[in-house]
Parts: C-alpha cells; sequence; structure tokens
C-alpha cells in the first residue's frame, strides 16, 4: 500500500507542474469534489445565515491536523486542509515577496493576512534562507492565531490577532499579502483601508476571485464533504472597485490570472486573479 501512496503522490506533482489549469481543475474535482456555489444574495448577512461559517471548528481541526502534518515531515505542504506529498514553490507568491525584497535590499517583514498556520510561510521558507533579515507575520483569527502560537511559532514567524497589533511588534511591513483572503470578509474596503494605513511597500493579492461583469456579487461558497462539511459566505469581487481601494498612494505594477483558473459551480461567472502594488512614494 505504501508503494502506492507513493506512485499516487509522484503523479499528482506530474499533473500539477505540467497539466493546464482548466485540466487540473477538472481533475481536483473529480477527486476531491467540486465547489458549489449558491446566491447571489441582497447582504453578507444574509448568506451569513445561510451558511455555518469561516470559523466552523471543522475547519481549523482539519487544518491543524494537515500542518501538524508538515511539521512532523509527514507531508511536504498544507494548503486549504489538504496535505500534498511533494513540494511545489507557489512561484505567484514568491515573486511578489523578492520583489519587495530587491526593493529594501535583502530584508522583508511580511504580513501574512489571513495566512492560516503557516502553509506558505513554510513553502517559501527555503527560497528566503539566503537574504537578509526576515520575518514573517501571520494575522488571523482568533482561534488560528493561538493555535499559531501553540504549535508553530518560531524565530522568524509570528501570529497577531490583527494588521494594528503586527504594526506594533514588527513595524511598518515590508509586504502585505492577502491570499485567498478578500472574498471572504464582508468589509472589503475596510480591509483594504487598514492595509493601507499600515503603509507598506508593496501589497500583494493573490487567489482572489473577481466577477466577469466588474460587479460585487454575495454568494455561499459549499465545501465539498470530502474536504470538510463547511459553508460560508463569499464575495465575487469587482476588478475596478478593488483597484480603487489602492489606486490614490500605490501603482499597480501587475495583475495577471491566477493558477486556479474560471470558477466553476456558480451562478455567477468570474476567475481567480493576482495583483501587485507598489506605494507611489
Amino acid at each position: 500500500m505504501s508503494v502506492l501512496r507513493d506512485l499516487a503522490g509522484v503523479l499528482k506533482d506530474v499533473a500539477r507542474r505540467w497539466l493546464p489549469p482548466a485540466v487540473k481543475q477538472y481533475l481536483g474535482r473529480r477527486i476531491y469534489g467540486a465547489i458549489e456555489y449558491t446566491g447571489p444574495y441582497r447582504t453578507w448577512e444574509e448568506a451569513r445565515r445561510l451558511s455555518n461559517g469561516y470559523d466552523a471548528d471543522i475547519i481549523l481541526q482539519r487544518t491543524l491536523a494537515g500542518a501538524l502534518m508538515v511539521k512532523r515531515g509527514q507531508a511536504a505542504y498544507e494548503r486549504d486542509s489538504l496535505t500534498f506529498p511533494v513540494a511545489e514553490p507557489p512561484l505567484t507568491f514568491l515573486t511578489a515577496l523578492l520583489f519587495a525584497a530587491a526593493l529594501e535590499d535583502g530584508t522583508l517583514t511580511i504580513v501574512d493576512l489571513g495566512g492560516s498556520l503557516a502553509s506558505l510561510y513554510f513553502r517559501c521558507k527555503p527560497f528566503l534562507s539566503h537574504l537578509g533579515p526576515t520575518h514573517w507575520c501571520i494575522v488571523e483569527q482568533p482561534r488560528v492565531v493561538d493555535a499559531g502560537k501553540m504549535h508553530f511559532e518560531e524565530d522568524g514567524l509570528s501570529f497577531c490577532y490583527s494588521l494594528d497589533e503586527a504594526a506594533e511588534r514588527h513595524g511598518k511591513p515590508t509586504i502585505i499579502c492577502a491570499s485567498s483572503v478578500l472574498n471572504y470578509v464582508g468589509a472589503v474596503e475596510e480591509v483594504c483601508a487598514n492595509i493601507c494605513k499600515l503603509n507598506p511597500r508593496v501589497i500583494f493579492v493573490d487567489r482572489t476571485v473577481m466577477s466577469d461583469d466588474d460587479a460585487d456579487h454575495i454568494l455561499v461558497q459549499n465545501v465539498p464533504a470530502s474536504v470538510y462539511l463547511a459553508s460560508y459566505p463569499s464575495k465575487f469581487l469587482s476588478w475596478s472597485k478593488l483597484r480603487s481601494h489602492f489606486e490614490e498612494s500605490y501603482l499597480l505594477v501587475a495583475d495577471f490570472p491566477g493558477s486556479e483558473g474560471r470558477v466553476s459551480g456558480s451562478p455567477v461567472s468570474g476567475e481567480y486573479r493576482a495583483a501587485i502594488w507598489l506605494r507611489k512614494s
């Protein structure tokens, strides 16, 4: 059985590295089940009433179990509670980090908003070890921060309950990253304003769904039971509106389609996108 598991891991790694996004999405739906969306709804509060929320116990339980497997060397990395047997560098994320480091002579203070239990930290760590002083701070929900402090905090990695606390403890960040975050907060404009208030040199938004019609749409995202049985509000964002939250103080350096491709199983069409902003002065 161990040989079969190893072979399955190798095949998954080959698929992730070489198959086009559309084919990878199809295979992912066949293996894990498809994410489905319902809606759209008029308000965020309505979507919250019709879902069990992002703070459901099962989400933290599954994510912690996967992250501990990585820590014990039983998996290469964890993402969205799923574990993977072979390392896969997050190239888009690394591009943004190394761009920020180049602006600051190799030093980095990273604020990872919604960074869960350090999934991206551990995936990026081998590539940042040759830079100057680097600190990675994850800002998360209180229960996630508590688990992170207990199991994962180390020299160079900390967990904070808010952006303000991160700034108080570690100073002005070089880069604030929001990967798979902004679709899951009701007050996007407020979150973006708080990001700008910290005055980072670079802002990086990744794995974020933008609607095809450039309007905000509130939905409920239903996770396949094979991952964990949960549902939570999700907002497909207007790309032009998101840009407007940053454009006064930041220059858009790059924006591009995300590796996840187009969204399926939704009454509203959209695609994953990523973008990098640089502070104007």
